[in-house]
């Protein structure tokens, strides 16, 4: 016999009355074991179940096991609303969590957790139910029509109604309902103003508007209004109890009034104006009513009057108007141009020029802006008489003077001697002459003066004698040298010798009485062949000097490059010596200076050389100028397009070009460097070398002889993600990954899943990050979805509810 021990190791709480009660009653009695079997099973488990019913919206509980600890057991949920998050199994005492998932109908509901066949009673309270309308409101025409608008609930369970507070709005379907359903209903014709009725749909308003039924008539549409301004009023036709109203954007009319009922009147006023024509559109009724109102501009042009000398010049006359006030300007005379403001619109000005003149005082006129301005020139006439000198013999005779003036210039002609008479001439007006006689005289020398144009022209006429020269010509060599000539004449006779030229010197016999000599020298001579006077007793002595004129060029040569161009060099020489230019080659092109006359310049176009080096002359002045040009040069490169990998590394390019042919090469994108062959001449070759790249694909070129040479390089970007998975509760939520990728790689992100959503970072470029959300997991089991992000796969993996 064994000794004696308590069998009530636990005590239960269980909801089954009868085991509890045989257990109680048995506790606290000691009895003998023996070799029989007994009934009791040592391992009995109790637990207390939560008192408190769970919210309507989830939330959790525990359950408090109890034990011997030797005593296993394990824990099951037996409704799906329930899942137990820690505590499925132990030995002992012990806990179990319980997660209850949101009530959704407006019902209590009761589950239970199974602990070793027994079952511990969970209550969860009722949702309340909740509802939202599809739409707030809904607007309908005078015509009316029908409509509908869905009820969504949060659950089946739940019951609504929907009312019309308005007898021309009816419902024609879903007058009541459970869950989620539609309304229908309809809006009857209207026939007056506008009005608004209410739809109580589960306890919710949604509105209902219906426009106006009212048709108008506004006479008359439109008014036409002078520059002064104008009243009227605008008759308004609608039924009776048709609201209107009248809206006016436009300043310068004002309306009488702003609204009505039915038929009346809208009075308006429009204000003058000093711009130009306007139309204004107003509103009443609804209706357009346009106002348009013809222009009141007016121009204050200043100064109307304009004094200018003979030299011109420009002038600037102001024009004052109302903004946008057109005008224009015009010009009634040639010699006035309009240099700026032909035409303007509102405050401007304009500026015309006055040509010079050299004619007589003269007016011209503007028109600007309507108004005339007046532009009177003061004359600038300017005389001339030619010549202005002249001896006359003792037997007199007949002399012409010539007058040049400019145009329209008006001139005299008066005799300051009565014994020199004008002949023709005595007046005139632009170029002109007079001609006059001279008296014979029997006396000594005499001068006498003619008053010609403002200008004296002085006759000297000698005494009653008569002189001849022994020759009236000679000629001198360009080097220069002396002469001489005889006056031959009565003794008594005085006379004179002058130089009329600047390079003839007389030397001796400049004055005498009867027969004398006159001697004179001639200055060297560096220009072209001349003709000199020596004037002696009245009489002409004419001497010729040979030419002596010598050429130099500067430069003498130009290289010119195979592409040609053009070029220039002076031709130095002293005035008056003419010389010509002219090509030896056909591909040299004298275009400027072909012929002169004392010191210029040629000017020349060397054609573009398709072979060989080659040398050609111009000549000028019996001088020689020689152009050599270079042989053409063509270099060719290949290949023209490089396409290179993310790795970059050397690449080849090659030059083809004649010998002499120089060339150079330059790269125009950082990452790409000239490592050999930056320069040459004739064929060869270039090395390129190309960085890495670790971003996109990227362009650049190399200008390499002349030629671009295109370089593509392919895309280096790599990119990475973390993390690559992760996990999710049935309820969802939100989470992000970042994206790591190279500077300027661009990437997307796209969700292969319709319960998760990418809501930031759809797309970036280079370090970035995505951020999802994840709907709640209502299927009941676990589910797995992805997004693709910058090529790469992210696993999201959701519990089962």
């Amino acid at each position: 016999m064994a000794p004696a021990r308590s069998i009530c190791r636990v005590f239960l709480h269980s909801a089954a009355a009868v085991v509890s009660a045989w257990l109680l009653a048995g506790c606290g009695s000691s009895v003998s074991t023996s070799t029989s079997p007994s009934a009791i099973s040592k391992c009995a488990v109790t637990f207390d179940a939560p008192a408190a019913a769970l919210p309507a919206g989830g939330g959790t509980a525990q359950i408090a096991v109890k034990a011997e600890r030797e005593c296993p057991w394990t824990a099951e949920a037996s409704d799906a609303w329930l899942s137990i998050t820690a505590g499925r199994s132990g030995q002992g005492n012990g806990t179990v969590e319980v997660a209850a998932a949101p009530n959704g109908d407006p019902v209590v509901r009761t589950g239970g957790i199974m602990l070793n066949g027994s079952r511990a009673q969970i209550t969860q309270a009722a949702s309340e139910c909740k509802y939202t309308l599809s739409a707030g409101s809904a607007s309908f025409g005078a015509a009316g029509g029908s409509g509908a608008v869905d009820v969504r609930a949060s659950s089946a369970l739940c019951a609504w109604t929907a009312a019309s507070n308005g007898d021309w709005i009816s419902i024609t379907s879903g007058a009541s309902g459970k869950g989620s359903a539609t309304v229908s209903f309809t809006v009857a014709p209207a026939a007056g103003p506008p009005r608004s009725g209410t739809l109580t749909i589960a306890g919710l308003p949604f509105e209902i508007t219906q426009s106006e039924g009212c048709t108008f008539a506004i006479a008359p549409s439109t008014f036409a209004a002078g520059s002064a301004g104008a009243s009227g009023a605008v008759a308004v036709t609608a039924p009776a109890g048709c609201p209107w109203t009248t809206s006016n954007s436009v300043s310068w009319i004002t309306l009488a009034a702003t609204s009505g009922t039915g038929s009346g009147a809208v009075g308006f006023t429009v204000a003058a104006t000093t711009g130009p024509t306007r139309t204004g559109t107003l509103t009443i009724a609804g209706l357009p009513f346009t106002v348009t109102q013809s222009p009141g501009c007016s121009y204050d042009v200043s100064p109307l009057n304009h004094a200018v000398d003979p030299s011109g010049g420009a002038r600037t006359v102001t024009v004052g108007a109302a903004a946008g006030c057109a005008w224009t300007a015009s010009s009634s005379v040639p010699w006035i141009t309009i240099t700026a403001g032909t035409s303007g619109s509102g405050a401007g000005s304009v500026t015309f020029a006055v040509a010079p003149t050299t004619g007589p005082s003269r007016t011209g006129t503007l028109a600007v802006g309507g108004q005339t301005v007046t532009v009177v020139q003061s004359q600038g006439c300017t005389f001339a008489i030619s010549p202005e000198t002249q001896s006359m013999p003792a037997a007199g005779g007949d002399g012409r003077v010539t007058v040049t003036a400019g145009a329209g210039c008006a001139w005299t002609a008066t005799s300051g001697a009565p014994w020199i008479a004008i002949v023709s001439g005595a007046t005139g007006s632009g170029d002109g002459s007079v001609s006059f006689k001279v008296a014979a005289t029997t006396g000594p020398a005499r001068t006498g003066t003619l008053t010609i144009a403002g200008r004296t022209f002085t006759l000297n006429q000698g005494a009653d004698c008569t002189i001849a020269l022994s020759a009236t010509s000679a000629t001198q060599p360009a080097a220069g040298g002396s002469g001489e000539f005889d006056v031959r004449t009565a003794a008594g006779c005085g006379w004179t010798a002058s130089s009329q030229t600047p390079w003839l010197t007389v030397t001796g016999g400049s004055s005498g009485d009867g027969n004398g000599t006159v001697r004179y020298s001639a200055a060297p001579n560096t220009g072209p062949q001349r003709t000199g006077t020596i004037s002696a007793g009245g009489q002409l002595f004419t001497v010729q000097q040979t030419g002596g004129c010598t050429y130099a060029i500067s430069p003498r040569e130009q290289n010119v490059p195979s592409a040609g161009g053009p070029g220039s060099f002076d031709v130095a020489t002293a005035g008056g010596c003419a010389w010509t230019a002219t090509s030896s080659a056909p591909w040299i092109s004298v275009t400027s200076g072909g012929s002169g006359n004392g010191p210029g310049a040629v000017q020349f176009t060397v054609a573009a050389n398709t072979a060989g080096a080659r040398s050609g002359t111009i000549g000028a002045g019996g001088q020689t100028f020689t152009v050599t040009q270079a042989a053409a040069c063509s270099p060719a490169v290949a290949p023209e397009a490089i396409t290179v990998p993310p790795s970059g590394g050397p690449q080849n390019v090659t030059v083809t070009a004649a010998a002499e042919c120089p060339w150079t090469a330059v790269s125009n994108a950082a990452w790409i460097a000239v490592t050999a062959g930056a320069s040459g001449s004739g064929s060869g070759a270039v090395q390129l070398d190309v960085q890495p790249n670790a971003g996109p694909a990227r362009n650049g070129t190399a200008t390499v002889a002349g030629r671009t040479v295109g370089i593509t390089q392919e895309s280096g970007c790599t990119f990475s993600i973390a993390p690559a998975t992760q996990p999710a509760a049935a309820a969802g939520g939100t989470g992000s990954v970042a994206v790591t990728a190279g500077a300027g790689c661009g990437w997307t992100a796209v969700s292969n899943a319709p319960w998760i959503t990418v809501t930031k970072g759809a797309g970036g470029s280079g370090a970035g990050s995505v951020e999802f959300s994840v709907d709640a997991n209502a299927t009941g089991a676990a589910r797995t979805g992805t997004i693709t992000i910058a090529g790469q796969t992210f696993t999201l993996e959701q519990a089962g509810s």
